[in-house]
C-alpha cells in the first residue's frame, strides 16, 4: 500500500491507513527481551515537533499475516520551512517492527512535474539507527543531516540539468537501469531499453540528463510500459509492467538509477 499528496502534511490517521505496521504498539513476537522497541509513531510525533512532516507512506505486503502488523515501512518527510519548487528536498525513513531492518534514513527529492520520488545514490550516506531507547533521539539527529545530503542533491541535480545527451548517451543509461529492472523477469525481452526513454508529457521530452534520469526512474519504478505479444495459443495478448511494490527493490532500484546519472554527470564533465 502506498499514499502520497503533491504538497500536504499527512496525520497520523491517513498515515494509519497506509502503513498501519507504522502504528505497531508492540515488536513481533519473534523480537527478544533485548529488543529496544520504539514504535515509528514516535518517532513520527517528534520528528513533526522538528519541522519534518510526513508527505507520504507506504507498506510492504506480507505473504505472513502474522508479520503484517509489523512489516517494514516506509515514510518520506519534508522539512515546513522548505520553499517549494520544482523540486523540495526530503527525508526518507524505513524502518520495521518484525526485525527486517532497523530505522534507515536516505536523502530523497521530490519532482512536481510528475509526482516523482527519487532516492539519491548511495554516494549520500545511509544513516543506520538500531531499535534502542535512544532512537528517537538518534533519528532526529540523522534526519538534520539527511536534509543536508537532500539538498545537495538539488545542486547535483541541476548541474545534471544543463548536460545535454545524445541518443547513446541516454541508452547508457537505459540499457543500466533496464537490466537492474528486469534481472529476474521472465519477459525481460518484451520491455527494450529503448521503451524506458519515452516521455509521458511535454515537459519530460528535453534531453537534458535530469530529465532523461526521470523519464527512466518512473518507467521502472510505477511501471505502465505495455506491449501486444503473441500467445502461445497464438492469440493478441497485451502485457504491461507493474509499479515495483517491494520497499526493498524500490530502493535499491531508485538509488542505482541515480548513481548511473551520476556517472554520466563524471562521463561528460571529463
Amino acid at each position: 500500500m502506498n499514499f502520497s499528496l503533491q504538497n500536504a502534511m499527512l496525520s497520523n490517521a491517513m498515515l494509519a491507513r497506509h502503513a498501519p505496521s507504522a502504528f505497531a504498539q508492540s515488536p513481533h513476537s519473534t523480537r527478544s527481551a533485548r529488543y529496544g522497541f520504539v514504535p515509528t509513531s514516535e518517532v513520527i510525533n517528534a520528528l513533526r515537533h522538528e519541522g519534518f512532516y510526513p508527505v507520504a507512506a507506504t507498506q510492504a505486503a506480507s505473504r505472513d499475516e502474522d508479520r503484517l502488523a509489523h512489516a517494514k515501512h516506509m515514510i518520506r518527510f519534508r522539512r515546513d520551512d522548505e520553499p517549494v519548487d520544482r523540486l523540495v528536498p526530503e527525508v526518507i525513513m524505513v524502518n520495521s517492527h518484525d526485525g527486517s531492518s532497523g530505522y534507515q534514513l536516505m536523502a530523497g527529492l521530490f519532482r512536481f512535474v510528475c509526482l516523482n520520488g527519487l532516492m539519491l545514490s548511495v554516494n549520500y550516506r545511509q544513516i543506520n539507527v538500531a531499535h534502542r531507547k535512544e532512537a528517537v533521539r538518534d533519528v532526529i539527529e540523522g534526519s538534520y543531516s539527511v536534509i543536508k545530503q537532500a539538498r545537495l542533491g538539488m545542486a547535483q541535480a541541476t548541474a545534471m540539468s544543463r548536460v545535454e545527451l545524445n541518443r547513446d548517451e541516454q541508452m547508457l543509461i537505459a540499457i543500466a537501469a533496464h537490466r537492474e529492472r528486469f534481472a529476474k523477469s521472465s519477459f525481460a525481452a518484451s520491455f527494450t531499453p529503448e521503451m524506458m526513454l519515452g516521455a509521458r508529457r511535454p515537459q519530460d521530452k528535453a534531453n537534458d540528463l535530469f530529465t532523461v534520469m526521470n523519464r527512466i526512474q518512473e518507467h521502472s519504478i510505477r511501471g505502465g510500459l505495455s506491449v501486444w505479444e503473441r500467445s502461445k495459443q497464438n492469440r493478441l495478448q497485451k502485457r504491461t509492467t507493474r509499479q515495483v511494490q517491494g520497499i526493498d527493490q524500490s530502493v535499491d532500484l531508485n538509488r542505482k538509477i541515480w548513481q548511473y546519472a551520476e556517472q554520466m554527470l563524471a562521463l561528460k564533465a571529463a
